[in-house]
């Protein structure tokens, strides 16, 4: 459904609903463990039902100043239908009488391991529903025709979602939370020499609450498994800056700068190699939770991002023209701080 509501600096657009199914087939090989040498897998359903309702208002309110107001509310509903975690191979016969291929062991393994004899677990099915309201006020300061500076402030929303990792207990299949992004930004637009020249360029701050990212969860039959969770504070800043020079009709030159940092303000995070290693103990029965204070650690972005092109155009016959073009690009080392460090080499691109 889509409607326009026209006035003098007022408009109003969109209400948007949009349905998406996922399924996804996940097979994991825990032949290496001590607790449970097989392979198993799951095979996942998700549903989202996504609605949007927004708005935006524009007030000059001076020749030279104008406000800009906008206001979303979204809301989403996910479900997810897993059979459960199967036992696909049992290679070294080790459950032979109790367990068999096709068998679901989620929310089972666990009490089989412990007590000796148990049934085996039951699909899992959960939803969420969450909306939430995201909006931006954007102030607009026009000097002349030839400039333009603006400061924004804006808060966004992002769903939660699930994890569907193969693992023994649905209790890490809880859903991850929504995420929360409060962003400020200042910029300026502009045009030299008599237009030849174009520059644009803003500072920016985001600051996230709990913000989604790629972590671990501990199943204490399977250990450490790749999962996304929530950092409870975690900021990124920076500037972007870009040139566009029109040196002929038909040559032109673009330029761009920018530079992003990223911390985590508050997060514990999973050191996956301590648990990894409790297996090593005489005593080993099941793997639990290791924690690692990831507070002032590194997101993961690359710090200095710069691009360029350089284009001819040549014209032809008829309004159509010729175009050659180069263009490259840079990012710098990207690194992301845990147990051990995560690092992105730096690299270039050249078209």
């Amino acid at each position: 459904m889509q409607f326009d509501i026209s006035a003098k600096d007022v408009r109003f657009r969109d209400a948007r609903t949009s349905i998406r199914r996922v399924e996804n087939l996940f097979i994991f090989d825990v032949r290496a463990s001590k607790i449970f040498p097989a392979v198993v897998g799951n095979d996942t359903e998700q549903d989202r039902d996504a609605l949007a309702v927004f708005g935006r208002a524009e007030w000059a309110f001076d020749p030279r100043w104008q406000l800009d107001l906008g206001l979303r509310y979204s809301r989403e509903k996910r479900s997810i239908l897993i059979d459960g975690t199967q036992l696909l191979a049992d290679p070294l016969g080790l459950f032979a009488g109790v367990y068999h291929p096709g068998d679901i062991l989620t929310d089972s393994v666990t009490s089989c391991l412990t007590i000796g004899i148990c049934t085996p677990g039951e699909p899992y099915a959960d939803s969420i529903d969450e909306g939430d309201w995201s909006g931006k006020i954007n102030l607009l300061f026009n000097p002349n025709d030839l400039w333009r500076f603006y400061l924004s402030v804006s808060r966004g929303f992002k769903s939660g979602g699930f994890n569907d990792n193969s693992t023994s207990s649905s209790l890490q299949y809880l859903a991850v939370r929504p995420e929360r992004l409060y962003a400020y930004e200042i910029g300026a637009k502009g045009r030299l020499s008599g237009g030849a020249l174009h520059w644009n360029s803003a500072v920016f701050y985001y600051d996230f609450k709990n913000q989604q990212v790629e972590d671990f969860i501990v199943d204490p039959v399977f250990g450490p498994l790749e999962a996304n969770t929530n950092a409870p504070n975690s900021e990124l800043y920076g500037f972007e800056s870009e040139l566009l020079w029109q040196i002929t009709s038909r040559l032109a030159l673009t330029q761009g700068l920018g530079f992003t940092d990223g911390r985590f303000k508050d997060f514990q995070g999973i050191d996956s190699l301590a648990v990894s290693s409790q297996d090593r103990d005489p005593d080993f029965r099941f793997y639990s939770p290791v924690y690692l204070d990831r507070s002032d650690g590194a997101i993961g972005f690359p710090n200095w991002q710069y691009n360029g092109m350089l284009q001819y155009q040549l014209p032809l016959v008829k309004s159509r023209w010729l175009r050659f073009a180069v263009d490259y690009s840079y990012e710098s080392e990207a690194k992301q701080a845990g147990e051990f460090e995560r690092v992105l080499p730096a690299f270039w691109l050249f078209n």
